[in-house]
């Protein structure tokens, strides 16, 4: 395989998703001389490395290719399945570009398959180069029905000539929306210009320039034009309709409230209907609880790399579900505050509910008393001791407490309590067999540990 292009050298990273441990070891390993390879079990893993990764290609179960097919298509993931032949169709269907069965792999049809997928992606990527540069570099993320309207919406706009406007509450992303539609568009390629509605009050000369063939302008906070401003707008907007040729597009951006204030009068329906050739409508975050998960890796990778932090780079499970439990004012703006800060507080690879500032400590009675055995491993008898030998006995203490205490949370469930670890399930189990080793270790983990899968 060649690597990827304009890195000499550098290895094309791939995802493999499959449920069968022995399949996911074989593709690793088949792919790993020319690839970066990350394995994952199941969608939820699966869901965890595309928040912190850039993957090229994924080679992925045919079933959880079809349920993950909006997120690996936002991820810009190229799909090759497998799976049973009679899953071929679903698949294909789902946007994956090859079907691969499992009872005819063999190590170079996977890897052609893969190189092919990484060559589409790479081409892509190039023919997109330009419009990339002049997109955001956020992501949207749109796995919840609400926001699988907007992109559908999105697309529409994307190719169109007509006005747009997005409304949506402060900090749900309509600055985002605004610079996705132009970079979906034909004039991607094109200068985009960012206004604050503010600066046009009473007065159009923030538009001027904004004439020339193709172009967008941006304006933001639309509710805050003044009336001399909207009449100002107003009258421009007539102007370019009666221009012969100009088909430059203005995207307006405002609180929900506009459509309310239209209707009252207070802002001018004209201007309101002239804008809204085209409305889209962001939720708030608090109506997206599908989209949090993926959202909250997306942004803790953006914070990590801001503040160089890349050690931190997963959600735990505990933080995961505090984070969908909160109403969320400020939206997608107000989380990743919340991630910001939680990357500096990480200790480790993972966020944990302790690290989330509306966390208030152990919140059950089961909690309390995890947290109380985890007080009390310092023992007097271990200033009596030497420095190893007591670190060992208070090490040892807290690998059982800890394991012992997630494997409850987990039902005895191994691969959950892995998780909830930020731990890969090999390595969890060691941390088990260990406890379960050295002296005094609780006959509680033997019971609980079944091993689940």
């Amino acid at each position: 395989m060649n690597a990827a292009a304009g890195v000499p050298g550098e290895l094309r990273a791939v995802l493999v998703v499959a449920a069968d441990l022995g399949i996911r070891r074989a593709l690793a390993k088949g792919l790993a001389s020319s690839f970066s390879v990350e394995v994952a079990e199941d969608a939820e893993t699966a869901r965890g490395l595309l928040g912190t990764h850039r993957f090229a290609a994924a080679l992925v179960d045919a079933g959880i290719a079809v349920a993950m097919s909006a997120e690996l298509a936002a991820a810009a993931t190229v799909v090759v399945a497998l799976g049973a032949p009679a899953e071929a169709a679903a698949a294909l269907d789902a946007g994956a570009i090859s079907f691969l069965p499992v009872t005819l792999l063999s190590p170079a049809w996977v890897a052609a398959a893969v190189g092919r997928a990484a060559d589409v992606a790479a081409s892509r990527d190039a023919a997109l180069a330009g419009a990339a540069a002049a997109a955001s570099t956020e992501s949207l993320v749109a796995e919840s029905p609400g926001m699988r309207v907007v992109l559908r919406i999105l697309r529409r706009a994307a190719n169109g000539v007509g006005n747009v406007l997005v409304l949506g509450e402060p900090g749900s992303g309509v600055s985002l929306v605004a610079r996705r539609i132009h970079a979906m568009g034909p004039r991607a390629h094109r200068p985009l210009r960012e206004v604050p509605a503010a600066d046009l009050a009473g007065s159009p000369r923030g538009l001027d320039g904004f004439s020339e063939e193709g172009d967008d302008l941006i304006v933001d906070g639309l509710h805050e034009l003044d009336r001399a401003g909207q009449e100002a707008l107003v009258a421009h907007l007539r102007s370019r309709e009666r221009a012969p040729g100009t088909r430059s597009r203005l995207i307006a951006t405002a609180p929900p409230s506009l459509r309310e204030l239209a209707r009252q009068g207070v802002f001018q329906r004209d201007l309101f209907h002239a804008l809204a050739a085209v409305l889209v409508e962001v939720p708030p975050l608090r109506d997206r609880q599908e989209d949090l998960p993926l959202l909250a890796h997306l942004l803790l990778a953006r914070s990590a790399s801001r503040l160089d932090r890349a050690e931190v780079r997963r959600v735990g499970a505990e933080a995961l579900r505090l984070l969908r439990a909160q109403p969320w004012p400020g939206n997608v703006s107000e989380l990743a505050g919340v991630l910001d800060r939680a990357v500096l507080e990480a200790r480790g690879e993972v966020v944990l509910a302790s690290h989330l500032p509306f966390s208030t400590g152990p919140r059950s009675p089961t909690a309390r008393r995890e947290a109380d055995e985890l007080a009390h491993l310092v023992t007097s008898d271990c200033f009596d001791l030497p420095h190893a030998t007591a670190k060992e006995q208070v090490v040892s203490a807290f690998d059982r407490a800890y394991a012992e205490a997630l494997l409850r949370r987990a039902a005895g469930n191994t691969t959950q309590a892995a998780r909830a670890a930020g731990m890969d399930r090999s390595n969890f189990k060691r941390l088990l067999r260990r406890a379960r080793g050295r002296r005094g270790a609780s006959t509680e983990i033997d019971g609980l540990a079944s091993d689940k899968k």
